[in-house]
């Protein structure tokens, strides 16, 4: 630790840095906010399926909001759940900038359709990763490796959100003229699953296990279901990724049902653990309990899309699972451990008030119900094709 002088000249330590990003959080919550807007415009428009300006909104919500989110929460979560030290901290903290403006390039282009100004931004993006994973992983390596059923599992959610991104730059530059045409026939499709199920999902899945302890009091009873949930899980990703580059409809149809499996068994636990809350705070617990129910409801419309049963539910499939499922567990954890990240920002590190302490009920639950007829007023627009 670099020592400072005060007027005295006595040497005083530097701060140390906070630890979460409490500025990564607010821009986060920034780009929920306007994902929102944009949805609404593309309403009004009729471009609720696939196009340009759509995908502006499905990358403002994975990577604005909840990527964004998520690494800077990982920043305390790695160590807090590991007992390590961040191998080059300073450097994964100062990249999440980067990230953060190279997703509002990303966002602008994809909404005004300029593949040129989307190459350069997703490079950013990629970049800024890439500097953040190699950090993690070095991080993830280091001292006792693999041994950990917890690090492997950090390691297989951040391989996963790797090869996200590769493949997420390989459409870009496709987009753009310098890369080959297959990049946008295949690979869309498994850049989204392995998006939204095996970076997003599979990370939230494992990083409750822990956190759902101070938001409900209590954690799981069953914790065998939980493994199975995030075992089958991860089988049903890996199948339906083999799936997608092989071109074969049983396989997608065995890994949307062992997806969905793994879907209801970990619910299932979860369900079981707001049942026996005893911490008094209500909203955050209402926002898990809502996420479980439509992650349940994502895994029906996605197996729907993937047998090719209903292969008009995608665009649904997509909304539920992003904002329904991943939207409201990030819900859920920020009207707890965000707040506190807050007001230890604000109030000073010594700052112990609990949430429910910080929050007025009367805007959490109007938040609350807020979202949910926004949620639900909007999967059923996509499902009946009503943009109104």
């Amino acid at each position: 630790m670099i020592p400072i002088r005060n007027r005295s000249s006595h040497p005083v330590p530097a701060a140390p840095p906070l630890w979460i990003p409490p500025w990564a959080l607010v821009a986060a919550q920034l780009a929920h906010g306007v994902s929102w807007l944009l949805l609404a415009a593309l309403a009004d428009w009729d471009l609720l399926g696939f196009s340009l300006p759509g995908l502006a909104w499905v990358h403002l919500v994975a990577l604005g909001w909840l990527t964004l989110a998520s690494l800077a929460v990982l920043i305390h979560v790695i160590p807090g759940f590991l007992d390590v030290t961040w191998r080059g901290e300073r450097l994964a903290r100062a990249l999440l900038l980067p990230y953060g403006l190279g997703v509002i390039g990303m966002v602008v282009a994809f909404w005004f359709g300029n593949t040129a100004w989307l190459s350069g931004a997703a490079t950013v993006v990629v970049l800024a990763l890439a500097g953040y994973l190699g950090c993690a992983f070095l991080t993830l390596l280091s001292g006792a490796g693999l041994r950990s059923v917890v690090r492997r599992g950090f390691v297989l959610v951040l391989a996963m959100l790797t090869l996200t991104a590769a493949a997420g730059l390989g459409m870009a530059y496709a987009l753009d003229g310098h890369a080959a045409a297959w990049w946008l026939i295949g690979v869309p499709a498994l850049h989204a699953h392995l998006g939204a199920l095996g970076w997003l999902s599979l990370l939230v899945v494992g990083v409750s296990a822990r956190t759902v302890r101070p938001i409900t009091g209590g954690g799981s009873t069953t914790p065998k279901l939980h493994v199975a949930g995030s075992s089958l899980l991860t089988a049903g990703l890996l199948v339906l990724a083999t799936a997608l580059l092989l071109d074969s409809a049983p396989l997608l149809i065995l890994g949307g049902v062992l997806g969905t499996a793994g879907v209801l068994a970990y619910t299932t636990d979860l369900v079981g653990i707001l049942r026996r809350a005893t911490v008094p705070h209500r909203p955050p617990q209402a926002f898990l309990a809502a996420g479980a129910l439509y992650f349940v409801a994502a895994a029906g419309l996605g197996l729907g899309v993937v047998t090719g049963v209903r292969p008009e539910w995608q665009a649904a499939y997509a909304f539920v699972a992003l904002m329904g499922w991943l939207g409201q567990m990030v819900n859920g954890h920020f009207h707890h451990i965000g707040v506190r990240v807050l007001a230890t920002w604000v109030l000073g590190d010594d700052d112990a008030t609990p949430p429910a302490q910080l929050l007025t009920p009367y805007l959490s639950w109007t938040t609350f119900w807020l979202f949910q007829t926004a949620v639900a007023g909007t999967t059923a627009g996509l499902l009946l094709s009503q943009a109104g």
